[in-house]
C-alpha cells in the first residue's frame, strides 16, 4: 500500500472552496454526505476517510496533493 492508501487527510477548505461550483449542499449531496458534516470537513473541524477525501478530489476535479494536508 502507498502513503495515500492508509493516510488520513485534512482538507484545506480555503484551497477547496475556489473548485466548488455549487452550494455546499448540492456538493454534500452528490458526494452522498451531510451538509453538516461537508461544511466540517470543509472547516477543518473533521478529517474524512482516505476514501472519501479522494471521492471529494475526484468530483471536484482537484489533484488531492494540492489541497490535502497528511494529518
Amino acid at each position: 500500500m502507498n502513503e495515500l492508501e492508509t493516510a488520513k487527510f485534512k482538507l484545506d477548505g480555503s484551497k477547496l472552496r475556489p473548485y466548488l461550483t455549487k452550494s455546499v449542499t448540492q456538493h454534500a449531496k452528490d458526494l452522498g454526505i451531510s451538509r453538516v458534516h461537508f461544511s466540517s470537513i470543509l472547516s477543518g473541524k473533521k478529517t474524512p476517510s482516505t476514501d472519501l477525501a479522494m471521492t471529494i478530489c475526484v468530483t471536484l476535479g482537484v489533484p488531492i496533493e494540492e489541497i490535502a494536508v497528511k494529518a
